[in-house]
């Protein structure tokens, strides 16, 4: 049986009274709208949550209780659903009768009389604050644990990366010194066999063949420390491989700073690249062997470490406010390897050192070593 328009008023008002009635008896938020979008009912659990009165409600006036952010969010669903006569759900913020607001899950559904006919929608409200702050809570709970099982595995990592550099790093120190200790039996050998070998009539030039021989000896002896104090001093701060390198240049401007009362800093630019182990131990050591020079030889006031880290390469310079004349790579017959030996190492990396006087005053030293494909590893 089709419901008319010459239905009786009182039989559509009881209905409505009947549907009132049931309503204000539900424990969740009612609402209902009439085909032109304004909303003509808000059931007693509605008013009671908003301290509002029906008429306040009435028409759009709803929309002042929601959220100021989530207003326009809120709106366009509603419209939208409304328009295409299909059921919606959102949640968004409504104020309470305190001020404070309230997570809701709003629900409508359109509704059409046994002829067909759309007479618009009937939505509820439920509160669901508690269910998003327990979810919020175990969505914080779960990042937590994968930060902290991340650090774990890049802990186990960076441990198995350092354990792997020392093994080298020790089988690379036995190397050195082995071949030290025999250049320097080879030498004192030919001091004795110079000596052995002497007659009488060789003995006027026993002295000077003797002299030189003990001088080969020397200087053996000499870059076998060199090569021994870099092997251990590089063992010791194996922690510059990977990310490492960055806080140990830090650490190690500051002990100069320290130690000699010289103003020192370093700036760092560009991305946050890992670097090749090989890369980072020769760019510390570089830092190592220039603040040496600058604390012997410069007489500076201020020494500055630049570090521009590029997915390409990596640029290292410092540079003092000294007296920048000297040349002392390789020139010091108390350190006789210093900056040599980290250029050596450096072209070894296919990079380019340069160190001499700056253009601007002090002494520079400059390196650029490659990074990723092409770089040695």
């Amino acid at each position: 049986m089709k419901v008319s328009e010459a239905a009786p008023l009182s039989a559509a008002q009881a209905a409505f009274d009947w549907f009132r009635i049931m309503a204000d008896a539900a424990p969740v938020m009612i609402w209902f709208s009439g085909p032109d979008k304004q909303s003509i009912y808000f059931n007693e659990r509605w008013l009671e949550f908003t301290g509002r009165t029906l008429d306040q409600e009435l028409g759009d006036g709803w929309a002042e209780i929601v959220h100021p952010d989530d207003r326009g969010r809120c709106l366009a669903t509603y419209g939208e659903a409304f328009d295409a006569r299909r059921e919606f759900e959102i949640e968004a913020r409504a104020r309470r009768h305190d001020g404070v607001y309230r997570w809701h899950l709003n629900r409508g559904t359109p509704i059409h009389a046994r002829d067909g006919t759309f007479v618009g929608y009937i939505g509820t409200c439920i509160d669901v604050t508690e269910r998003r702050n327990a979810e919020q809570e175990r969505q914080l709970q779960l990042v937590a644990r994968l930060v902290r099982l991340r650090e774990e595995r890049d802990a186990d990592e960076r441990k198995r990366l350092l354990d792997e550099e020392r093994r080298r790093i020790a089988g690379d120190l036995h190397e050195r010194v082995e071949q030290a200790l025999f250049a320097i039996g080879l030498a004192a050998t030919a001091a004795l066999g110079v000596a052995g070998a002497a007659t009488g009539a060789q003995l006027p030039g026993l002295l000077d063949s003797m002299i030189d021989a003990l001088s080969d000896v020397t200087e053996l002896a000499a870059t076998g420390a060199e090569q021994l104090r870099a092997a251990i001093h590089t063992l010791n701060n194996v922690e510059v491989v990977g990310r490492g390198l960055v806080g140990a240049l830090s650490k190690q401007v500051c002990e100069f700073r320290l130690r000699t009362g010289i103003e020192a800093d370093i700036v760092v630019t560009g991305s946050d690249e890992p670097l090749q182990t090989d890369v980072a131990e020769t760019l510390f050591a570089t830092v190592r062997e220039a603040l040496a020079n600058v604390e012997r030889h410069s007489h500076a006031g201020a020494v500055m470490l630049g570090l521009h880290i590029s997915p390409a390469s990596v640029t290292l310079s410092i540079q003092d406010d000294g007296r920048g004349a000297a040349a002392p790579w390789g020139a010091d017959v108390e350190d006789p390897s210093g900056l040599r030996v980290v250029a050596t190492r450096v072209l070894g990396l296919n990079g380019t050192f340069a160190a001499g006087p700056a253009p601007d005053g002090g002494f520079l030293v400059r390196t650029q070593l490659p990074l990723g494909v092409g770089a040695s590893r």
